[in-house]
C-alpha cells in the first residue's frame, strides 16, 4: 500500500529507505529518473525535469571510457546538488555482531556483493576465505578509513558497527513530520 501511494505521488513527505548502493555509475540513473519502459517504483526520485542532468545521465549510461564517464558522472552530481530531487535526512546505523568461536569468521568483501552492497553478512565466509576478504582482524585498516568501526565486548565477542546517525538529520525528519501535521490540521474542510 505505501509503495503505491509513493508511486502514484499520493503522499507530502516520503521517507524510504533505498540507497545509492553499488560500484557502476548507472545506480545514479535508476535512481534518479524512471528508467524508460520499466514499472513504476517508489525506490527512484523519478526526477526528469532537468534536461541538462537528464542528458548528462544519458551520456554515462552510453559511455564506456572510463576517464569520460567519470566526468559525466561527477558533472551529474553536480547537477544533482545544485537541484536537490530528493535529499537524504538520515544514514541508518547499523550493528553486526559474531562469535568467532562458532569456527564462522565473517568478512567485508572489497567493493561489496551483488551490486557493491557493503555488508559484513558475507556467505562465501561460510564456505571458507574468498579473495578480497576481510577479516575482521584486519578491519582496522577500513577504521582509519572510516568506513567501520570494530571493538571486542567483554564476553569476547567482536562487534562491527556503521557511521552513527547525525542528530541533526533526526531534528530535521521530526521537524519535517510536525510542519506537515501542521499544515493538515490547518486546512479547511
Amino acid at each position: 500500500m505505501v509503495d503505491t501511494k509513493v508511486i502514484n505521488w499520493d503522499f507530502d513527505l516520503a521517507i524510504s529507505g533505498h540507497g545509492g548502493i553499488g560500484g557502476d555509475p548507472k545506480i545514479l540513473y535508476e535512481k534518479t529518473i524512471q528508467t524508460p519502459g520499466a514499472k513504476p517504483s517508489p525506490n527512484t526520485a523519478r526526477y526528469n525535469k532537468s534536461e541538462e542532468l537528464n542528458e548528462l545521465l544519458d551520456d554515462l549510461m552510453h559511455e564506456m571510457d572510463p576517464v569520460k564517464r567519470r566526468a559525466a558522472v561527477y558533472e551529474a552530481q553536480n547537477v544533482y546538488a545544485r537541484e536537490l530531487p530528493a535529499i537524504s535526512l538520515y544514514y541508518p546505523t547499523s550493528y553486526y555482531a559474531y562469535d568467532p568461536d562458532t569456527g564462522v569468521e565473517w568478512f567485508y568483501t572489497t567493493g561489496g556483493i551483488a551490486k557493491g552492497i557493503p555488508i559484513p553478512q558475507n556467505k562465501l565466509a561460510l564456505i571458507g576465505g574468498g579473495d578480497g576478504a576481510m577479516s575482521g582482524e584486519t578491519a582496522g585498516t577500513a577504521e582509519a578509513a572510516g568506513t567501520t568501526e570494530t571493538t571486542a565486548t567483554e564476553a569476547g565477542t567482536t562487534v562491527m558497527n556503521t557511521p552513527i546517525m547525525p542528530g541533526s538529520a533526526l531534528i530535521a525528519i521530526l521537524m519535517a513530520f510536525v510542519t506537515i501535521q501542521m499544515k493538515r490540521s490547518n486546512r479547511k474542510p
